[in-house]
C-alpha cells in the first residue's frame, strides 16, 4: 500500500500520539461509574481562571514607579507595594526587595497613627518575605544557600503575628510551605511517596482522614487557605500546592476536586515543572510517587479529563480577553495609576459552559507528538519522493 505525503504525516501524527499515551501518566478507563462533581469555584482557581496582568502592565507600572520616585523622592505607601509587586512579576526579585527597603524608610517617617502604620507593617513583611522566597526559587532553590528563604520565613512569621487571619490565612500556609522547605533534606535512597508540607500522609499507616490533627483539626481553612495562595500569587503553577490540596481534597472526601488537582499537576508535570523538595525526581518518577502514575495511579474517567481541558480552556480564553482589553488601554496612553478609569468599558469575560475544540484540544496535549510527527512524516515524504524519483530514472535508462 503506497500512502501520500498527506496521508503520510496523518500516519505518523497517529503513530506518535499513540506512542506517548502508550505509557500513561493516567489511565482513563475504570470499572465504575464516577459522580461527576466538584466545586467549579476550586477548578477555576486551580486552572487559572482569574484576574492575571500581562507584562506590559506591570513594567507600566515599574515605569510610571520609577519616574516619579526620581522626580519627588517619596512615593505613597501603597504605591510602594504596587511597585515591587510589578518588579517581582517581571523577575526583577532584587529590585522588588529594593522597594521595600524604600519602603521601610517611609514607615519609619510616619506619625503617630496606629492604623496606619500595622497595616503597612503586615503589608511591608509580607511582601518582603515573599519576595525572598521568590528570589530563592529563581535562583535555583539551592539546599546549601537559603538565605533568602531564612528571611521569607521570618518576615512571614512577622506578618502572621501583625494579621492572623488576612486573606483567610494565607499566609499561614505560605509559611508552612516555607518552614517545609527551609528544614527539608536529601533522602537517602529512591523516594517513594512526594512529601507535602501539611504533613498529611507522613505514616503511611494511618488513614488520611485521620490525620487532621496535623491541621488542627480544620481543613476548610486549609482548603481556603491554599486555594487563596493560587488567586493572589501564582501558586496555582505549584507541584507542591497542588499535591497538599489534592491531599486536603482526599481527606474531606472529595472525589472530583482531587483528580481535578491531580489533573493540574499531570499538565506541570508534563511542562518540566517539578517539586521544590530537594532531591524529588521529574517527569514520569514524579508522577509515580505523587499517585498520578505507577501501580498506585488513580483511575480517571475520560470525562474527567475532557472536563478539566473544558477548564483550561476557558481560563485561558478569559486571560486572553482580559489581556487584549489591558493592553488596549494601555495603547491609548492609559493606565490605573494615572487614570481613574481605566477600567471603565471592561466586563468579566463570560467563557463559562464553553468546550475546548477538538483540534485545539489535541495540538494542546499532544503539541510533542506532533513535531516528531511532523518530523517523521517529512521524512517519509522525502524518502518516497526520492524513491520515486530514482524508480523513474531506472525506468527512463532501461528504454
Amino acid at each position: 500500500m503506497r500512502l501520500s505525503v498527506p496521508g503520510t504525516f496523518l500516519l505518523a501524527a497517529a503513530i506518535a500520539i499513540a506512542a506517548t499515551r502508550a505509557p500513561a501518566c493516567l489511565q482513563y478507563s475504570e470499572a465504575k461509574r464516577i459522580e461527576m462533581s466538584w466545586n467549579a469555584d476550586d477548578v477555576r482557581a486551580m486552572t487559572g481562571r482569574f484576574l492575571h496582568l500581562p507584562p506590559e502592565f506591570e513594567r507600566r507600572r515599574l515605569d510610571l514607579a520609577r519616574a516619579r520616585f526620581a522626580a519627588e523622592g517619596t512615593l505613597a505607601l501603597e504605591q510602594y507595594d504596587a511597585a515591587a509587586v510589578a518588579a517581582d512579576r517581571l523577575h526583577l526579585f532584587d529590585e522588588a526587595i529594593e522597594w521595600m527597603t524604600r519602603k521601610r524608610d517611609a514607615i519609619d517617617r510616619l506619625g503617630p497613627d496606629p492604623a496606619t502604620r500595622r497595616l503597612h507593617e503586615y503589608r511591608y513583611h509580607a511582601n518582603l518575605g515573599t519576595h525572598h522566597a521568590h528570589r530563592w526559587i529563581a535562583s535555583g532553590a539551592s539546599d546549601t544557600d537559603r538565605a533568602d528563604l531564612h528571611r521569607a520565613v521570618e518576615h512571614i512569621e512577622t506578618a502572621i503575628r501583625i494579621e492572623p487571619g488576612a486573606h483567610y490565612g494565607r499566609e499561614g500556609y505560605q509559611l508552612r510551605a516555607l518552614v517545609w522547605l527551609r528544614d527539608a533534606r536529601r533522602t537517602d535512597g529512591e523516594m517513594r511517596t512526594l512529601p507535602d508540607f501539611l504533613n498529611l500522609k507522613s505514616d503511611p499507616s494511618v488513614p488520611v482522614a485521620d490525620q487532621t490533627a496535623a491541621l488542627e483539626g480544620d481543613l476548610d481553612k486549609a482548603e481556603d487557605g491554599l486555594l487563596g495562595l493560587m488567586t493572589l500569587g501564582a501558586a496555582w503553577e505549584s507541584v507542591d500546592v497542588l499535591n497538599a490540596l489534592a491531599r486536603v481534597y482526599e481527606a474531606q472526601g472529595k472525589r472530583g476536586e482531587t483528580i481535578m488537582a491531580r489533573l493540574r499537576m499531570d499538565e506541570l508535570i508534563d511542562e518540566g515543572r517539578g517539586s521544590l523538595f530537594p532531591g524529588a525526581p521529574k517527569g514520569n518518577a514524579l508522577k509515580r510517587i505523587t499517585g498520578i502514575a505507577g501501580d498506585s495511579r488513580l483511575h480517571v474517567d475520560r470525562n474527567f479529563r475532557r472536563r478539566y481541558d473544558d477548564f483550561r480552556y476557558q481560563a485561558s480564553l478569559y486571560r486572553e480577553r482580559t489581556g487584549d482589553f489591558v493592553r488596549a488601554q494601555l495603547a491609548r496612553g492609559l493606565h490605573p495609576d494615572t487614570h481613574d478609569d481605566f477600567w471603565t468599558g471592561y466586563s468579566e469575560p463570560n467563557v463559562d459552559g464553553l468546550r475546548e475544540p477538538f483540534l485545539h484540544r489535541t495540538a494542546r496535549r499532544h503539541r510533542g507528538a506532533l513535531l516528531l510527527a511532523g518530523g517523521v512524516g517529512l521524512f517519509l515524504g522525502a524518502s518516497g519522493i526520492a524513491q520515486r524519483f530514482r524508480s523513474g530514472r531506472g525506468k527512463r535508462r532501461t528504454r
